[in-house]
C-alpha cells in the first residue's frame, strides 16, 4: 500500500511530536541567538515564466516542509515566537478556477494555533505588527510582495544553524526517508521488468510513475531513464519513444517522495546473462563493500578515496587498463571512470544541505580540489542519511582528455570499445548512519517482499 503524503498512519505520528520538539527549541536557541521576537517561514509561492501566466510547477520551502507536510499549499506561514505555541496562517484561496485547498485535518493539527484565511490581503494583518522583530525564512527572497515589510531575509547565522541541524535526522525524518525508499523501490521493480519486456525509455518512465503513484511534478528529480550507451551520460533526461532494437543495458536512477522527503536510488541491469552482467555483480559487491566501510567520525573524503581504491580494482580486475592500482589512481585513471561524488546528504532536498558546514555557527569546510563534484565533505555522524552510489562509465570526453594528457596508453582500448555500447553501471543506496552499524533504507526495501 502507497501511504500518502498526508496520511494519518501512526506511522508518522508517533514520530512526529518528537521531531516538533526538536524543532521546537532548535528556534527558540535561533531566536535567543539573534535577539528577534518572531520567527517567519513561508511556503513558497507560485512562480511563472517571463511574460506567461502558466505557472511553473509549485515547490514548497524545504524549511516550511521540515515543520509540516503540506507540500501543496502556496502563501501560508508559520509564526514562531519563543516558549510559544507555533502558529499556522493557512491560506485557502477560494477561486472558481483552482481546487481549494482541503481544511487542515491531521495529526499535526492540535500542534499549531491555526488561523484559515482565503485572500492574500489578509495576510498582513496576521503578522507580527512590528516588523523589525521578525526574520523571514523564505524562497522568495528577491519578492518583496511575500515579505510583508519584513527586512531581515535569510538571515546567514540562522540559515547555518538550521542547515547544520538538518544534516542530522529525528526518527520522523528517517521513517519519512524509509517510506519513500520503499515506495521508489515500487518503481524500480516495475522498471527493470518493463526493460526486459522490451519497452521504450520513454514508457519505463511512464510506468515508474504509475507504479510510484507520482505524477511527474511529484518526483523529488527527474527521472534518469537510460538503455543501452545513453547510461554514460551522468544526468541523460531524455525518454526516447522509439523501442530498441538491441537491447544491452538499462541504468535507472529515480525517487519518490512522502511528506516532502526524497528518496534517491539507482540500479543496472543487463539485458543478456554475459560479461557485462558479471560487471554488474562484481559493481555490486564493491558497493556493498563500502558500506560496509563506513564507520562514524570517518570523513566522507576518506570514504570517496577508499572507492576510488576499489574502482582500480575493479578496473585491473576485468582489464580495463595496465598498471598498478597505485598508479591508476595517482595518474586519475580511476576519475575516467568514475568522475563524480561518491554521495550527497538526502532528506527534504534530494542534495540535502549541510555537507560542507563544519558547525551551526557556520565554519566551512574547503571543497576538496581534488574531488571537486563531492557534495558531502564533513565527518560521518549518527542519524545522517545520505547515498552510496559509485558509479564505472565509458565517457569521450574525458578519454579524450586522457589522450591529451598522455595517460590513454594505460587504458586498454579493445575493453572501451566493449563496454562503450553498454554505456556504464552505477549503483545507488539511501543509508541512515546507526550507533552500531548502518541502516541500508535501500536494501532492506528491496528484500522485503510485502
Amino acid at each position: 500500500m502507497i501511504i500518502n503524503e498526508n496520511s494519518k498512519s501512526e506511522l508518522f505520528e508517533k514520530s512526529y511530536y518528537s521531531h516538533l520538539n526538536r524543532l521546537r527549541n532548535e528556534s527558540n536557541q535561533l531566536l535567543e541567538n539573534t535577539k528577534a521576537k518572531y520567527i517567519i517561514i513561508f511556503s513558497g509561492s507560485q512562480q511563472y515564466p517571463y511574460m506567461d501566466d502558466n505557472a511553473y510547477p509549485y515547490k514548497a520551502n524545504p524549511y516550511f516542509i521540515r515543520w509540516l507536510p503540506l507540500l501543496k499549499h502556496p502563501n501560508s506561514y508559520i509564526i514562531l515566537e519563543l516558549e510559544k505555541k507555533p502558529q499556522l496562517i493557512y491560506f485557502q484561496e477560494q477561486s472558481f478556477w483552482h481546487k481549494t485547498v482541503e481544511d487542515p485535518d491531521s495529526y499535526w493539527v492540535k500542534c499549531f494555533d491555526i488561523k484559515i484565511i482565503h485572500r492574500f490581503d489578509e495576510i498582513q494583518s496576521q503578522l507580527p505588527s512590528n516588523k523589525k522583530e521578525c526574520i523571514l525564512i523564505t524562497n522568495n527572497q528577491n519578492d518583496d510582495r511575500y515579505a510583508h515589510g519584513i527586512e531581515n531575509i535569510n538571515p546567514e547565522n540562522a540559515i547555518n544553524l538550521l542547515n547544520y541541524s538538518r544534516s542530522i535526522k529525528t526518527e520522523y525524518e528517517i521513517e519519512c526517508l524509509r517510506t519513500a525508499t520503499k515506495r521508489a523501490v515500487k518503481g524500480h521493480r516495475c522498471a527493470e521488468k518493463k526493460f526486459k519486456e522490451g519497452a521504450s525509455e520513454y514508457e519505463i518512465h511512464l510506468a515508474y510513475c504509475n507504479a510510484t503513484q507520482h505524477t511527474e511534478n511529484e518526483l523529488p528529480y527527474n527521472n534518469i531513464i537510460a538503455i543501452n550507451e545513453n547510461s554514460s551520460i551522468l544526468h541523460y533526461q531524455n525518454y526516447e519513444r522509439i523501442r530498441k532494437k538491441n537491447l544491452r543495458s538499462f541504468l535507472i536512477d529515480a525517487g519518490a517522495t512522502i511528506n516532502g522527503y526524497a528518496s534517491d536510488i539507482t540500479r543496472t541491469y543487463a539485458y543478456e546473462d554475459n560479461e557485462y552482467n558479471e560487471l554488474i555483480k562484481a559493481f555490486n559487491e564493491m558497493q556493498l563493500s563500502i558500506v560496509k566501510l563506513i564507520k562514524i567520525n570517518m570523513t566522507f573524503i576518506e570514504l570517496h578515496e577508499k572507492t576510488h581504491e576499489k574502482i582500480a580494482e575493479i578496473i585491473k580486475l576485468f582489464n580495463f587498463a595496465i598498471g598498478s592500482e597505485e598508479s591508476l589512481i595517482k595518474n586519475n585513471i580511476t576519475k575516467i571512470f568514475f568522475p563524480h561524488g561518491l554521495g550527497h546528504f538526502l532528506g527534504i532536498q534530494v542534495h540535502d544541505v549541510g555537507g560542507f558546514l563544519k558547525n551551526s555557527k557556520g565554519d566551512f569546510i574547503n571543497k576538496s580540489h581534488e574531488y571537486p563534484y563531492l557534495r558531502l565533505h564533513k565527518k560521518i555522524a549518527i542519524d545522517q542519511v545520505f547515498t552510496i552510489e559509485p558509479g564505472f562509465y565509458i565517457i569521450d570526453q574525458l578519454i579524450n582528455e586522457a589522450k591529451i594528457n598522455g595517460t590513454f596508453k594505460l587504458l586498454n582500448q579493445k575493453k572501451l570499445d566493449w563496454l562503450k555500447p553498454y554505456g556504464g553501471i552505477r549503483i545507488e543506496d539511501n543509508v541512515r548512519i546507526m550507533e552500531n552499524g548502518v541502516e541500508n533504507l535501500t536494501r532492506d526495501a528491496f528484500n522485503d517482499n510485502t
